[in-house]
Order: structure tokens, then sequence, then C-alpha cells
């Protein structure tokens, strides 16, 4: 399989958004501006469950169901020993042991609040083990329509009102909120195969593939970026903005869509550091914090100050540098860890 430029295009900005939300105040220069940008880069996560999403489907669709199962399992087998490995380390650094309980153990550690991205790891799971019941519902369309009608409700409750505390605790873990970034991998990789032959024993697959039309996207809706950091201050304004809503809102649904799509269904000139970079992103997710937090802790024994005041040209370029100076420790540790020949394990 020919690997796709514009999705490596689309991993890379995602991956720095990522990075960008979790060290952006790591040198200093805290500020209105540096927390516009991270709201902006909400849609790093969002598509990245999409582009997941698209490429387990593309490979499920042309394996019979035991292949499926098998598939569906390696995944997630593999995707469990790089969580647990990686949490481990972190727990390893991070633990109180005088504190330490089993209970705190499970929920403070390996739930999804152990680090910075474990979260992601649980969305993963709770995904997989459903990714056969979702592509059941989304071969039925009118189903599909009440569910995504109900899911896209049920992101405006969460932006706009106020939850009980329990489901405010619970966060954006929960697999519900982010089963319409799945729905739109799937439509986005049946676009790519509408017509070909399924090699499988699900008789509505045994034909040619669900007819999926493509949607033109231009690249003038991607300014629609802005709607994020837009819906934030409005949320912020009228004190509605928690951390279940930083995802969970109708702007970072829209958005993470729309630039899903484009950069799927459109060519992108190649760029290869970009490419360098989309081709290394679970590095990168899986390092990023161990890196800020050795930056922390180096800064703090060397007497390094973090800047307090800063003019609004530091308030601009301090963040980007904070997340340049992470990624380009993580894309080291990636050649490490490959010249080491532990990237089978680790990644």
């Amino acid at each position: 399989m020919s690997r796709s430029i514009s999705i490596d295009i689309l991993k890379a900005a995602s991956i720095f958004g990522v990075v960008f939300i979790h060290s952006s105040n790591l040198l200093g220069c805290e500020s209105a501006v540096s927390e516009m940008f991270q709201s902006l880069f909400r849609f790093a996560v969002p598509c990245f469950v999409v582009i997941w999403a698209y490429f387990v489907e593309k490979s499920l669709i042309v394996k019979n169901r035991q292949q499926q199962v098998q598939y569906l399992t390696r995944r997630f087998m593999h995707l469990f020993v790089v969580f647990m490995l990686w949490s481990t380390l972190y727990f390893l650094i991070s633990v109180n042991w005088a504190t330490l309980t089993p209970v705190k153990l499970i929920t403070t550690y390996f739930s999804g609040f152990g680090w910075a991205g474990q979260y992601y790891f649980i969305i993963l799971f709770q995904l997989l083990v459903l990714f056969p019941l979702t592509r059941w519902i989304y071969k039925r369309q009118n189903l599909t329509i009440i569910v995504v009608a109900v899911l896209v409700v049920l992101y405006f409750v969460c932006a706009y009102v106020r939850l009980p505390s329990l489901i405010d605790s619970l966060g954006y873990r929960v697999f519900i909120y982010w089963i319409p970034y799945v729905f739109v991998g799937i439509w986005l990789a049946r676009t790519q195969t509408s017509g070909r032959v399924l090699n499988s024993t699900d008789k509505s697959e045994n034909k040619k593939s669900m007819p999926a039309k493509r949607l033109f996207v231009s690249k003038w809706w991607l300014l629609t970026i802005f709607f994020i950091p837009a819906e934030s201050w409005l949320m912020k304004c009228g004190g509605l903005f928690n951390d279940l809503n930083e995802y969970v809102r109708p702007a970072v649904l829209f958005v993470s869509v729309v630039i899903s799509v484009f950069a799927i269904q459109n060519n992108i000139i190649q760029h290869n550091p970009i490419v360098f970079i989309g081709s290394r992103t679970m590095t990168i997710f899986v390092t990023n914090s161990l890196v800020i937090y050795s930056l922390k802790a180096l800064f703090a024994s060397v007497g390094l100050q973090l800047v307090q005041h800063c003019g609004i040209f530091m308030e601009i370029t301090f963040p980007f540098i904070s997340a340049s100076l992470v990624l380009g420790i993580c894309l080291l540790i990636n050649k490490a860890i490959k010249l080491v020949r532990l990237d089978k394990i680790l990644i």
C-alpha cells in the first residue's frame, strides 16, 4: 500500500498541535495568546481518530470475518503493550509511594490520567472493541443518521449545558464522544474502495462496497479552524468552559471533520520534513510528556527562570519555540529507539 503524503501532512500538523498543547508554556510567556493557539490546535486528537479509523476500515474491508477478528485482536494487543510499557515508565517517574493504594494505582496512573496523552489509548481501546458494532451501524443508513444526529445534539449539550459532576469527572475519555470521528474515518475509507470486490464472508460485504459519495471541501474551508478559539472565548465569557468541552463541542467537531476530509480526499504537495514528522507520530505522542518532564527538571536544576513578562512578539514565538524544541528531542528519541531495534515493541 503506497503511503499517503496528504495524510502524513495532516498527522504532522496534528502531532505538532498535541506537542504545542502540552509544552507551549515550557519556557514561560503564558498568556491569552498561547491559550488561543492551544485552543486552535484542539483539532489534533480528533483528526488522529479519523485517520486511525480510516486505516482500520481500509484494512478490514478487504478481509473476511475471521481475518477481521484476528486483525482487530492484533491491533488491540499491540496497543495494549505500548500503553503498558509507557504507562509503567511514567508511573515509576511520578509515583508517590507513600500515598499509593491499589485503587489509586489504577485510577491515577493507568486509567487515562497518568500522563498527558494517556487518555488517547483509553479511547482507542474502547473504539477497537466497538469497531465491529460501529461498522454494523454504518451499513444501515437510517440508523447512522439517527446516531449521528443524537451525537451532534450531545456535543451541543456538553458544550452549552451545565452537566452533573459525574459526567464532567469522566471527561472526554468515554467512547461515545469519538464515534462521529470513527464514522467519518469509515466513510472516507469507503469513498476510496467503492467499486472494489471485497473478500468477505459477510453477505452485506460480499458484493461491491457500500456506495459512499465524495464530499468536495475547498481549501477556503480550512479557515473555519478559527471557529475553535472563537467558540472557546465565547464559552469562557459565559462560564461554560471545562475539561470535558475542551474537545466535546460543536466547533471542534465541525473543524476536525473538515480538515480530515480535505487532507484525505485531496492531493497535497509533498514537503519532506513534514512527511518525516507525520510518519513518526506515535513516538512523539508517547515521549513528548517525558521530554517536557525532563526539561522542566533540567531547568530547575540549573536555576533557569521562566520568562514572566513578555511582549506580544515573545507571547507568539515562545510557545512555538517550546513546542519545536520538544518535537525535535522526540524525533531524536525515535531515532535512538530504531537504532536499538525496539521500535516494534515501544511504538
